[in-house]
């Protein structure tokens, strides 16, 4: 991000797989495949080891160690057949009953005016919080304050 260093949900770093999970878990609706780097897959069998995920490549410094992109697809296809024919309310992901979002800024102008969000609390130069039941509450914080 061109504005923020990181954004931490319950004290640890979100990743976009995290915040949308989150929206989607808020409407029912399951995560039942993730394909991309190899960490983001990690991360979404931590948050449900039913998820089916494809590693397609790994981070490694400044690039990537791709597998050849006809065999992404090919396993790619294969495993969304794979868990669309099982129960996929089992990739349902579970909200926390409680948010605590931190947001860390680059600038300390733009943390400046972004806590005047309702609720959001500057705890230095750069970095606010914002505390909610409602994760909701958090997507719209977040629209504004970034």
């Amino acid at each position: 991000s061109s504005t923020l260093n990181y954004i931490k949900l319950n004290g640890e770093y979100a990743s976009e797989f995290l915040i949308a999970g989150y929206a989607a878990a808020t409407m029912g609706v399951p995560v039942v495949f993730v394909s991309g780097d190899e960490g983001i897959c990690k991360e979404a069998n931590r948050v449900n080891k039913n998820i089916k995920t494809v590693a397609v490549n790994k981070g490694v410094g400044d690039s990537v160690i791709s597998i050849h992109p006809k065999l992404g697809v090919e396993k790619i296809k294969k495993s969304v057949e794979s868990i669309l024919k099982g129960d996929i309310d089992k990739c349902k992901i579970e909200l926390p009953e409680h948010f605590n979002v931190e947001l860390s800024y680059k600038k300390h102008a733009r943390a400046f005016k972004a806590s005047f969000y309702p609720g959001m609390k500057q705890i230095s130069s750069t970095s606010l919080v914002f505390e909610t039941d409602s994760y909701f509450e958090v997507l719209r914080m977040l629209l504004f304050a970034i």
